[in-house]
Order: C-alpha cells, then structure tokens, then sequence
C-alpha cells in the first residue's frame, strides 16, 4: 500500500467508527430533548472534520497537524465560554439580589469584558498560527469555512424542525461548496 494513503485511510477508518459509535440503538431515551440522534455533537464534529478535510483539499501531512490543533483550540474555546455562562449564571443572582451597587456592577461588568477578552485572544492566537499548518489560500478558505459551516448547520437543523415527518430527510446533505 502507498505510504502516503495511509495516514488518509486511517483518519477517514476512524471517522466513519466515530460515526457508527454515535448512532442511537433502539433506546434513545437517554438523548437531551428535541435533539435528534444523528445531529449529537460527536456527530457533527466528525462531519466538520471531513467537510474541513474535503474543502480545504488538506493533505495527509496537513491532516495529522491541522486537526489535532483545531480539535485542541476548540475544547480550549468551549471550556472558556462554559466559564461566560457560569459568570453569566452569577450576574443573573446579583440582578435578582435585593440591593446591588456601582461597585458590584462594575465588578461584574470587569469579569465578563475579561472573559470575552480572554475567548477572543484565543481565537486571534489559533488564527495567527494557522500558517503553520495550512497554506494562505487554505487559511482564508477556513476563515469562510467556519461561517459558512455554522450557517448552513442552523440552516439545516432548522428545515429539520420544520418537516412534519423528519424521519423521511435524514440522508440530506449538506453542501459547503457554494
């Protein structure tokens, strides 16, 4: 087999397990309400992966180094934002508090401007080394990726609310390419 196609086949191997993995059994009863099981989050990141993959034309060498990276900058941005909603959760207490003054407020207000500082310097520094990893054109092709992914996952979720028998559309795809 060609040294080259190996790294290829293998992330692609352990992109459709990850897929299989997600799928519901018969019980679906342990998934949060009104959401359906082929859109679990672990689901999703690995059709991103292989949409990120495909759009980019990323090479196998891009593909061992670009991901990891990505996937690491993600769970360092989620852990982040998870640290807003509980700051977020603590403004909403001092809101409903009897007595509040200036100082709280301010206070409050200081946390959240540094938390969204702290997000958006994470995301600057992941953008500013993506020259390690990719080429210019595939970097300003994953600045448009990001938006068009998000718009067309809300897009797509949001048909699927809509259909009176969801069950008929779960093979739709979703086309990044425009």
């Amino acid at each position: 087999m060609n040294k080259r196609k190996y790294p290829v086949i293998l992330f692609l191997s352990l992109l459709m397990a990850s897929l299989t993995w997600g799928q519901p059994g018969e019980d679906v009863g342990f998934m949060p309400p009104g959401q359906p099981p082929y859109m679990q989050p672990r689901n999703m990141e690995a059709v991103k992966i292989y949409k990120l993959t495909q759009v980019l034309n990323l090479t196998d060498d891009q593909i061992t180094k670009f991901i990891p990276a990505l996937q690491k900058h993600e769970a360092e941005v989620r852990k982040e934002q998870e640290n807003m909603r509980t700051i977020l959760e603590e403004g909403r207490a001092l809101l409903n508090a009897d007595e509040m003054n200036q100082k709280d407020a301010s206070k409050f207000i200081d946390r959240v401007t540094s938390q969204q500082a702290k997000i958006q310097n994470l995301n600057q520094d992941f953008l500013k080394g993506l020259e390690k990893y990719l080429t210019p054109r595939q970097q300003l092709q994953y600045l448009g990726f990001e938006e068009r992914f998000r718009r067309q996952l809300q897009d797509f979720i949001r048909e699927r609310q809509e259909l009176p028998n969801r069950d008929q559309k779960v093979g739709k795809r979703m086309n990044l390419k425009k």
